[in-house]
């Protein structure tokens, strides 16, 4: 390094180096896309349309998170940057593009709502739930037991038959 190097306190140096290192791998990993035109990449890419856009996006978001690791070494505030919503979008374009990938080999995702739905309700409960729950079950079953009781008295019969012969003798 140069000799800015020996003014820096060391924690700072050190922080700095690893720094360099790590910049120096992203543009060896990025070397195969950055030495070839892209037309290269698209014919290696295949006829694949998707495979293409894929490609495409994962260029547009190396590039749009180099831009965002650049502004905030030079202070910028990036959490109301545009560079924040540019990736979204691009993510979000990027499951889009995933999903269609899926798609075409027959393993899309599909979502059962009402298993979703029934997860999410049992997961979430609250103590008060569990306790209204409680006590409607316990009225619900408290009701079984009239209407079998009422059923039983306007039979006629004085209980299981065992006890109704004994007291006929």
């Amino acid at each position: 390094m140069s000799s800015v190097d020996e003014s820096l306190p060391d924690e700072l140096e050190e922080v700095c180096t690893d720094f360099h290192r790590r910049l120096q791998d992203a543009k060896g990993k990025l070397e195969p896309f950055t030495g070839k035109p892209r037309d290269e990449l698209h014919e290696a890419a295949g006829e694949d349309l998707v495979d293409r856009a894929m490609l495409d996006l994962t260029a547009a978001y190396a590039i749009n998170s180099l831009f965002w690791c650049y502004l905030c070494t030079q202070g910028v505030d990036t959490t109301d940057h545009p560079i924040k919503r540019e990736l979204e979008r691009i993510k979000k374009h990027m499951a889009r593009a995933k999903d269609i990938q899926l798609q075409k080999k027959g393993r899309a995702t599909t979502v059962n709502q009402a298993a979703a739905k029934r997860l999410v309700r049992g997961s979430t409960w609250t103590p008060e739930e569990k306790r209204k729950d409680a006590e409607k079950r316990r009225h619900t079953q408290a009701e079984a037991q009239d209407r079998a009781m009422s059923k039983t008295a306007d039979s006629g019969d004085q209980g299981p038959p065992e006890k109704r012969r004994k007291s006929r003798s």
